[in-house]
């Protein structure tokens, strides 16, 4: 007889669900920048920026609610959470963008002096990455940590988020480098952001399954410890 490992099956398909629903996310909002769907708020950052983070959110909101199988405020407040920390993060990075390079075309002023070249791409780049997993890291981090009662879930989170991204980002600067962005299809797009957005769920993948296994080990009812009957 086969005996099945049903929590490692169960955190398994949990990663696997977390994973497919990045990828679902990034793939519908791509699918509706290519047909237009957006383009009446396409210059308007203030409202693009949450529709597509609301969009991205949906699928890993009902991968939390079929997690927890109950209703709760934390759960609900997922989209609106993912939606505000994208927004927030997109201003804050947007500022820090402009202060860096303020900061880098007054060094360019005595660039002689300095040996090597300063990778201004590389910088903004990161400076977004970094701006970008911190928001998700405390405002996801922080619904999850009253989900599954876990006060270290918002660091957890960060670090979760901050390594895909990091990765991600370094192909994109790559691909920026190169021309592999012009005659692309449609498909193409979709499935470049299906892609990507798989690989930056992958780790906050296995941080969920952390949070998790842990939740479950919390709600597991203690052992009794009352003192057995006397014998007679």
């Amino acid at each position: 007889m086969t005996i099945v490992n049903r929590p490692l099956v169960s955190s398994i398909a949990l990663w696997v669900a977390w994973v497919v629903a990045g990828m679902v996310g990034p793939a519908f909002a791509s699918l509706a920048f290519s047909r237009g769907w957006l383009s009446e708020f396409v210059n308007a950052y203030l409202i693009t920026t949450p529709i597509v983070a609301a969009i991205m959110a949906f699928p890993q909101y009902v991968v939390l609610r079929l997690l927890t199988r109950r209703s709760s405020l934390a759960t609900a407040l997922w989209i609106p959470a993912t939606a505000a920390a994208w927004l927030a993060a997109g201003l804050a990075s947007g500022a820090l963008q402009v202060r860096i390079a303020n900061g880098l075309l007054s060094v360019d002023a005595i660039r002689p002096l300095i040996p090597g070249s300063i990778p201004f791409l590389t910088v903004i780049i990161g400076v977004e990455t970094l701006t970008i997993a911190a928001f998700l890291g405390v405002g996801q981090g922080l619904l999850l940590a009253r989900v599954f009662m876990a006060r270290w879930a918002p660091v957890l989170w960060f670090a979760a988020n901050l390594l895909p991204m990091v990765v991600i980002s370094i192909v994109g600067e790559i691909r920026a480098g190169g021309d592999s962005g012009t005659n692309q299809t449609e498909l193409d797009l979709v499935l470049s952001a299906a892609l990507f957005g798989g690989l930056n769920a992958s780790v906050p993948g296995i941080a969920l399954v952390a949070l998790a296994r842990r939740g479950r080990r919390a709600d597991a009812p203690a052992p009794s410890t009352a003192p057995e009957p006397a014998a007679r």
